[in-house]
């Protein structure tokens, strides 16, 4: 399994995360800092009240005696005439109930804050990837980066809210310990280095295994991902070879590391809890035994043993939830700077783009393009220069490889070449540039993509129906010549298409295809081997759909076959990484 450890550090990362964090999110963190203030004064407040509810319960006489050595006789008067056990036990229920409704809101707020940040975040990474280079996504594993968008968006949500758990831990934790120091300062002092101690103990000695398991979590759940994305997608060959066996133990060893991991994981985070659940009521139990025989009176001991076991009771679950959140936070190392990378990366395309697009009106014209994929490998364009006239149809030919696709991923500004460049009505192009022209071309490849979605939504691309500019669908439609096949639909262009449009034929696919070129009102239209995988019958009435529209748009087809090129105005053809134009005669050969 792959493995590659992170080279940020967890606070470095962590920072890092919060740069990206919307303003918006930033107030909501920063209340909930404050709230967590606030029910840190609170359980202070309620810890203290502790000893003096059981005095007043147990014996009031020692109460009043403590008081009185203040030697504040009208503070000793205020309290004999106003707290009673009563008025005590009625404050303490006050106290008690707002410190928890706090606990409440600050629950609310914190759980909130993380999934929404986390959905910021998420977004972010999303747009972030989508609208990276070409080339770039050419060169990426995508079960890794759906593992990293999709997988790991979790793992945000878990660690914003395991950020904020150990502050609103760290917070009332020590206002506890304030309270604690003030009731017996040797016991608080010698509680907190034991318990720190072997805290730091647990996190130092599973700190590399908790980093092991955050790669073996991370890289096994891409692998995973990849084994679902290949043997679904060729699960026809699987059932027809009968290899189910191959791709289940594939999967199963896979899935048994990333179990064991995660198991690992669960067990560390867990285990110290019941160790110092143990020795703290072996502590509280000395203490009180301690205390009974220091003060030679079992009722005069029961109010400080009291607050030290409620003080205890609160801050035992308060030092596992700093532990848990901390072990939370390495278990998901691996993640976040994964995720992290994703974050920093640049756009390659903004919205501007649209708005600052090419217009095109005599000419494009490719000149003396060089390009390939790597420094140590051959040319896949070998000097091609080509002028397009607006309003032309151009074909394209040639055998698989010969670098069609190449040359168009070029022409279309989604590859930069290494030489040469790319002029539109004779001005250079520089690939920067080219983004604002890409919105002038649409491209109708050889499979269509659709997503389960409507008619009307595949070919606008849009998701809310009211953003469609029906006027412009129709012209669309009626263009691409499915007015007919529509009229068939009982729901019309609001007819679900199902999964990749299972649901309908290759030439309707393609004939959508073409209608959403037209609706986006492209000035080029090119057609990747857009027939090549249907019947002679179909590709006809296509190429009659695609000969009216060329009087009205400039249009560049590729195509294996001739036959699919009859309409064209010149033809070409690319072999070894060169351009060369076909005469008659060739096309009659």
């Amino acid at each position: 399994m792959k493995r590659t450890m992170p080279k940020n550090s967890l606070l470095k990362t962590l920072v890092s995360l919060l740069t990206h964090i919307s303003k918006k999110r930033k107030i909501q963190l920063s209340l909930t800092i404050v709230l967590m203030m606030f029910v840190a004064v609170l359980e202070m407040v309620s810890l203290g009240l502790v000893i003096p509810f059981l005095s007043i319960l147990t014996s009031p006489d020692v109460f009043y005696e403590k008081i009185a050595l203040l030697g504040n006789n009208e503070l000793l008067k205020f309290i004999k005439e106003n707290v009673n056990s009563l008025s005590i036990t009625i404050l303490f229920c006050i106290v008690t109930v707002v410190a928890g409704l706090s606990r409440v809101i600050l629950l609310w707020m914190g759980t909130k804050v993380s999934f929404s940040t986390g959905a910021d975040i998420n977004k972010d990474v999303f747009q972030k990837t989508i609208s990276q280079p070409y080339l770039v996504h050419v060169n990426r594993n995508t079960s890794e980066l759906i593992n990293s968008i999709f997988g790991n968006s979790k793992n945000v949500i878990l660690t914003i809210s395991a950020v904020l758990t150990l502050i609103s831990s760290i917070f009332i934790m020590t206002a506890i310990l304030i309270t604690l120091l003030m009731i017996n300062s040797i016991m608080t002092i010698s509680m907190f280095i034991l318990f720190s101690f072997i805290y730091a103990g647990f996190i130092f000695f599973t700190r590399k295994k908790q980093l092991g398991n955050s790669e073996l979590m991370h890289n096994g759940s891409a692998s995973l991902i990849k084994i679902l994305q290949e043997s679904l997608g060729g699960v026809r060959d699987i059932i027809l070879d009968g290899t189910q066996k191959f791709h289940v133990e594939n999967f199963a060893s896979i899935d048994a590391h990333l179990r064991r991991a995660q198991a690992s994981t669960i067990f560390i985070n867990g285990f110290p809890k019941h160790v110092i659940e143990s020795i703290g009521i072996l502590g509280i139990t000395g203490f009180g035994y301690f205390i009974t025989i220091q003060n030679g009176n079992v009722s005069a001991a029961v109010p400080i043993i009291g607050g030290f076991a409620f003080g205890a009771q609160k801050i035992l679950p308060l030092a596992q939830q700093i532990y848990t959140s901390w072990s939370s936070l390495l278990s998901n190392y691996a993640s976040l700077n994964n995720l992290l990378s994703l974050l920093q990366q640049k756009n390659a395309f903004t919205e501007n783009d649209k708005k600052n697009k090419l217009h095109f009106s005599h000419e494009l014209k490719v000149q003396d393009i060089f390009f390939k994929y790597k420094k140590s490998s051959k040319w896949i364009l070998n000097g091609i220069t080509l002028t397009i006239k607006k309003g032309s149809v151009t074909g394209l030919m040639g055998v698989s490889g010969g670098g069609k696709s190449t040359f168009l991923d070029v022409m279309m500004g989604l590859l930069e070449p290494n030489e040469g460049f790319i002029s539109i009505d004779g001005k250079h192009i520089s690939f920067s540039e080219m983004s604002s022209w890409a919105f002038n071309i649409s491209h109708v490849p050889q499979t269509i993509y659709l997503s389960d979605a409507s008619i009307a939504m595949n070919i606008s691309l849009k998701n809310n129906p009211q953003e469609i500019d029906q006027e412009n669908l129709l012209e669309a439609v009626k263009k691409a010549q499915l007015e007919d096949f529509i009229k068939t639909l009982p729901n019309g262009l609001d007819t679900f298409v199902g999964e990749r449009g299972i649901m309908l034929s290759g030439g309707q696919r393609q004939r959508i295809g073409i209608a959403r070129a037209l609706y986006k009102k492209s000035d080029v239209l090119i057609l990747d081997e857009a027939t090549s995988a249907l019947d002679s019958e179909t590709e006809r009435e296509i190429m009659k759909t695609v000969n009216e529209l060329s009087d009205q748009i400039t249009i560049i087809m590729v195509a294996h076959r001739l036959s699919s090129l009859e309409i064209c105005d010149d033809i070409y053809k690319i072999k070894d990484g060169k351009l060369e134009k076909l005469k008659a005669k060739d096309l009659a050969d």
